[in-house]
């Protein structure tokens, strides 16, 4: 999405995911197409950094950008209320996207704030030289964490897309706001891609700097979102 400034409640933004118009109040990142590998070369730039850029284009984004996705699914819902048809026809069921979407979108957030207020911090305390016992044992921990969360993420976005149809657009132009929807869908697909290759640069060096056997970390790395 385009960026906008900050300060107008009633703000909107021309989306460059779907094209459409959306009433933000915020400011909105650019989509997950956006080209910031010229960001950074994760070998020459500290973890700090590397933390820095993972909060910027990903935590953000997905604060910013959930809402946005349940918002196009509830104007779904009242655009068909007034239809023959009760629902939006996509290959699964609707409510059960909606559900999902719901679900996932919770895990998400507070995924990023676990990161953010907990994980993050710890990471940095590594950095400056910490390597005792508990630091160790919490690293380990997050790390199975992670694989067990990054897993049910694959799932669920798995799940999504099978309901969606595999995201097929419609040449129909009473079906745009149902494109929009699997327009950004598709984009959170790929931001999550984009996150977790961001996360497997960064724990490597955590896991030298302590010492720490790398093979739980090599099967986490072995997976993908997607």
């Amino acid at each position: 999405m385009d960026k906008i400034s900050k300060g107008d409640p009633k703000a909107t933004v021309s989306c460059q995911v779907c094209h459409g118009v959306h009433d933000t109040g915020k400011h909105v990142l650019k989509s997950s197409k956006r080209n910031d590998t010229h960001l950074y070369k994760s070998h020459e730039i500290d973890t700090e950094t590397l933390i820095g850029i993972v909060q910027t284009l990903h935590h953000q984004y997905l604060e910013l950008n959930l809402p946005l996705i349940k918002e196009i699914l509830n104007q779904l819902d009242e655009q068909y209320l007034s239809k023959d048809r009760a629902e939006p026809e996509i290959a699964g069921n609707f409510t059960e996207l909606k559900d999902i979407v719901e679900m996932l979108s919770h895990r998400l957030i507070a995924h990023a704030r676990e990161e953010d207020e907990t994980i993050f911090p710890m990471l940095l305390e590594v950095e400056k030289g910490r390597t005792d016992q508990e630091t160790k044992a919490f690293i380990e921990e997050i790390v199975e964490a992670h694989r067990k969360e990054n897993s049910t993420v694959r799932s669920m976005l798995s799940k999504i897309k099978r309901l969606c149809g595999n995201f097929k657009l419609s040449d129909e132009p009473e079906e745009k706001t149902l494109n929009q929807l699997y327009l950004h869908l598709m984009d959170l697909e790929a931001d999550m891609a984009e996150h977790l290759k961001k996360e497997m640069e960064l724990y490597p060096r955590i896991f030298q700097k302590l010492g720490l056997d790398d093979g739980p970390l090599r099967h986490m790395m072995a997976m993908r979102v997607l």
